[in-house]
């Protein structure tokens, strides 16, 4: 894993674009909707833990470099009706993503990930997964949305996807140990959702659970 390079709050607009042959690590802060835009150019290697606060938000990747390589840990906890739409292209050969797009939805209200991959002609040997998940603790509604358009034979593309409740024993398992049920609930809470680069503060004012009692 790269060290991290850059830690930054990102609510509204930001673009940018990583120059051939860079290798970055990104730990990116959202409690606004946001609007990202990447560019990643020849060689250019870039891992982000973006970490959203009960928001909607937009993020377009551009891979225009042959051997461009991106892996995205997306996490939001959510309370409201939020939305997050992705947009990737493999714009040249031997291009590599890796998205993992996560959600905990704490009330009765609809989380969606709408994921879309595209892999243009000529970009042979490419190679694009997803792993999608949505855990509702309450009633909410949870929709995931993973879209491949691939116009290239060689190339590796795949998504899993998944949604509903936590695993019913194994948060009683935990209980039994002693916990409660919101401490339970908070562990399995930090198991799905990554945490690289975030203090233990930061960690707290993102992903607390509901609160005892």
């Amino acid at each position: 894993m790269n060290k991290i390079k850059r830690k930054e709050k990102v609510n509204g607009k930001k673009k940018e674009c990583f120059s051939k042959d860079t290798e970055t690590s990104l730990v990116l802060l959202s409690d606004a909707d946001f609007e990202i835009v990447f560019e990643l150019l020849e060689n250019a290697k870039v891992e982000v833990f973006h970490y959203g606060k009960d928001v909607t938000g937009k993020v377009k990747i551009h891979l225009k470099g042959e051997n461009a390589h991106l892996i995205y840990h997306y996490n939001t906890v959510n309370q409201k009706e939020n939305k997050v739409e992705v947009s990737l292209f493999h714009e040249y050969p031997k291009t590599e993503s890796h998205l993992y797009f996560h959600g905990y939805n704490q009330e009765n209200h609809a989380l969606s990930f709408n994921i879309n991959v595209a892999i243009s002609k000529g970009s042979s040997g490419s190679v694009a997964t997803q792993e999608n998940r949505i855990f509702n603790v309450k009633e909410g509604r949870a929709f995931i949305n993973p879209n491949l358009y691939v116009d290239e034979y060689d190339v590796e593309a795949t998504h899993s996807s998944f949604t509903g409740p936590f695993d019913q024993n194994i948060q009683f398992y935990i209980e039994t140990r002693g916990l409660s049920k919101e401490k339970a609930e908070q562990l399995l809470l930090e198991g799905l959702l990554v945490q690289e680069g975030l203090t233990k503060e930061e960690k707290v004012s993102f992903f607390q659970t509901r609160k005892e009692g």
